[in-house]
């Protein structure tokens, strides 16, 4: 996953997002085990497994499709329910109701976004993400790879810092992908409506 062909299939991955991040620096020589005790991560990976189930589903429901149209109507009508469900329990869990606070150029190797105070390059943070319309949440740990000040930029928007993950789960990466495709797949389809 992080040998040179996955780098090549990651930047052709790349958007731009509007997306929810909060992030907060990791001290030096700390392995940040404090991690997997936030509820927080524990709401994230659920919601990731909720989502996975979904997806995992799909092939058995177009099946059902197939022979029993209003069986299958009633079924999308419960996973939309259960979906709607589990944004409104993970928006609780994280402290309210999630909007988009940065736009970012995303991947599955990384982000770049603009910060109002300078990050050292080479430190390591603490992120979750949360992406929309999903909601679908990741806590990736990456390392600063360059902060640039931009001096023709707002005050809020005076770095440009770019960040690399560290190598996310299997099923972190199958889902960033999967959101990856369905904004490239929404941003195609409204640029052919436009012409």
């Amino acid at each position: 996953m992080q040998n040179g062909e996955g780098k090549e299939r990651r930047s052709s991955f790349r958007i731009e997002d509007e997306i929810h991040l909060d992030f907060r620096l990791i001290a030096d020589g700390s392995d940040d085990g404090n991690r997997d005790s936030d509820a927080g991560m524990h709401t994230c990976r659920a919601l990731m497994q909720l989502r996975e189930l979904s997806s995992q589903q799909g092939h058995i429901l177009s099946n059902i499709r197939k022979q029993y149209s209003d069986i299958a109507q009633y079924l999308t009508l419960l996973d939309k329910k259960i979906d709607a469900v589990a944004q409104i329990a993970g928006a609780m869990s994280m402290g309210g109701e999630m909007h988009a606070n940065t736009r970012a150029n995303i991947s599955t190797g990384g982000l770049a976004f603009s910060y109002s105070e300078q990050v050292e390059t080479g430190q390591r943070l603490s992120m979750r993400l949360v992406l929309f319309p999903s909601h679908l949440c990741i806590q990736p740990r990456g390392r600063v790879i360059y902060c640039r000040e931009r001096s023709q930029a707002l005050p809020e928007l005076r770095y440009r810092i770019g960040i690399e993950f560290e190598p996310l789960t299997e099923t972190e990466y199958d889902q960033l992908i999967r959101h990856l495709l369905e904004k490239q797949s929404a941003q195609r389809r409204k640029e052919r409506h436009l012409q």
